[in-house]
């Protein structure tokens, strides 16, 4: 793919999807992104480093992974939403 597309979509999956996982808006879709630039770092760009050195990026790989199969929390504007959207659907019955 080349140096600079990758660069470019590693900066927006570290900064644009990490301040929506922050925000709580589309969590799960935001973490993909974020997994896909792990799985990266952790198997290619550090490849022939030792496990030791990959702990830190495997430990952030496995909290995405968390984050996609769980979701967002109580206190996230994706809650909100589906609270607002379910409100909306049972008044108009």
């Amino acid at each position: 793919m080349g140096s600079g597309p990758s660069l470019v979509l590693a900066v927006f999956a570290e900064f644009a999807c990490s301040l929506l996982i922050f925000i709580g808006l589309g969590t799960r879709l935001a973490t993909i992104p974020l997994i896909i630039t792990m799985l990266v770092a952790a198997f290619i760009a550090h490849a022939d480093d030792p496990i030791t050195e990959k702990d830190l990026i495997l430990l952030y790989l496995l909290v995405y992974s968390v984050l996609l199969f769980l979701g967002s929390g109580k206190y996230s504007v994706d809650n909100m939403l589906r609270k607002h959207s379910t409100i909306k659907a049972t008044s108009s019955v």
